[in-house]
């Protein structure tokens, strides 16, 4: 499994998720769009300077009020 496969896989633990999210920005886009993804880690994607991550999160918290 590739890491963007392990990224964007569901199954992913929130831990991993989070190393994950580190490694670069692309990593970071499909972290951040994983269900799985926990809210502390969501939030501190969201403050990331990153305007399209930024703009996925928004878009997720108004749709499941997940934070």
């Amino acid at each position: 499994m590739t890491l963007a496969q392990e990224a964007a896989n569901q199954n992913t633990s929130p831990n991993r998720l989070r190393e994950l999210a580190t490694l670069n920005l692309e990593l970071a886009r499909l972290v951040a769009n994983n269900s799985n993804a926990d809210s502390e880690l969501l939030r501190d994607l969201i403050s990331t300077s990153d305007y399209i991550t930024g703009k996925t999160l928004l878009q997720i918290q108004t749709r499941l009020k997940r934070f």
